[in-house]
Formats: C-alpha cells, structure tokens, sequence
C-alpha cells in the first residue's frame, strides 16, 4: 500500500510540475506574441492582462478552486484600482501646469488623499483575499504583480 500511495505523491508532482511547464509556455508564447504583432492598443492590452494572468496563477501555484474563486475578486480590485488612478489623473490634470503655491499644495494634498484612498483600498480587498488564499500567496500576490510591472517595463525599454 505505502507504494501505491508514494506513486500517487510522484504523479501528483510530476502534473503540479507539467502544469506549471505549460503556464510558462503560454506566457512565453504570448510574449512573443506580442512583440512580434502591431496589434491595436485594445488588443496589446489584453494580451498584457492575459500574460499577467498567466504569470500571477504560476507565482502563487493557484490551484483550480483558487484560481475559480481569486480571479474574480481580483479584476474587481484592478477595476477598481484603475477607477481610483482615473480620477486622481483627472483631478491632477484639471489642476493645470500653473503652478503657484496654492495650486502646489492643492496637488500634493491630493496625492497624499489618492494614496491613502489606495492604500485602504488594498485593506479592504485583503480581507477579500485571505479568504482565498494563504498568507504567503496574498505576499507573493504583490510581489509578482510588481515584478510583472518591472519585466513589461524592461521590454518596453529594450524596444526603444
């Protein structure tokens, strides 16, 4: 019996590990995708949200039941993250380029104000989370939407 169930441990591995071959190979897929496309900014970006998909479902080893229950929760959070830098941009851009004391105080009053609205926020959607996923996941969750960030940067740059 202990053999059968130490074969079952190696499958178990050996399908958690092609699972996570075959993410990576979608993501490098789709990265070539992407850059060897012209394709209409609409697309580009959701082609950039799929790789990001990709690459946050491999960073944190979602499972299927994680996966169904996280990616709902967090395209509300990116939805409502982006309404928030929306209307901060709105707000700073309405400001105008005069800047006299006032109108600076005024903008550094608002970025301060948008960055506590973010940061509660992002406690809010914690509790949403942790629900779903471990403690470690929720830390890696910002951890690898960073280091996405900094890798399509870096692609950016060395298109220029």
């Amino acid at each position: 019996m202990k053999q059968d169930g130490s074969k079952f441990k190696i499958y178990v591995n050996l399908f958690d590990h092609l699972k996570r071959i075959a993410l990576l190979c979608v993501f490098i897929l789709m990265g070539l995708s992407i850059h060897a496309s012209g394709q209409m900014p609409g697309k580009r970006h959701e082609r950039i949200h799929a790789l990001k998909a990709a690459y946050i479902t491999d960073r944190l080893q979602l499972s299927g039941k994680q996966a169904e229950q996280f990616w709902p929760i967090y395209n509300q959070y990116e939805a409502d993250v982006k309404a928030l830098r929306k209307t901060f941009l709105s707000n700073q851009q309405g400001s105008g380029n005069v800047l006299n004391n006032r109108n600076a105080y005024k903008m550094i009053d608002e970025n301060l104000d948008y960055q506590e609205a973010l940061i509660k926020l992002k406690r809010q959607y914690n509790l949403e989370f942790i629900k779903v996923l471990s403690a470690q996941q929720l830390n890696d969750l910002y951890l690898s939407e960073h280091e996405f960030r900094q890798m399509l940067i870096q692609r950016i740059h060395d298109r220029k």
